[in-house]
């Protein structure tokens, strides 16, 4: 799951960095995979704060990866 994310990581921190930026579907899956409630609400603040984000994709990422729970949390944000 990390290794995907990695993988598909093509933003830099700032030019020369090796720091690279998981894409959004991706924290948001590595976030639901973490659980807890604080995973939880960094979910819906992501999205939230990300009204744009192409949540089929996130919702397709995640039933990938086998994981449940994601749809309140996008309800919620979408409600915020």
């Amino acid at each position: 799951m990390i290794d995907g994310g990695i993988a598909v990581a093509d933003t830099v921190v700032r030019p020369g960095s090796p720091l690279r930026i998981v894409p959004l579907p991706h924290l948001v899956a590595l976030k639901l995979y973490a659980g807890g409630a604080k995973s939880r609400a960094d979910i819906v603040e992501l999205l939230s704060r990300n009204p744009e984000a192409d949540t089929a994709a996130i919702r397709t990422l995640c039933r990938g990866w086998r994981l449940g729970g994601l749809d309140p949390l996008i309800d919620e944000a979408a409600g915020s």
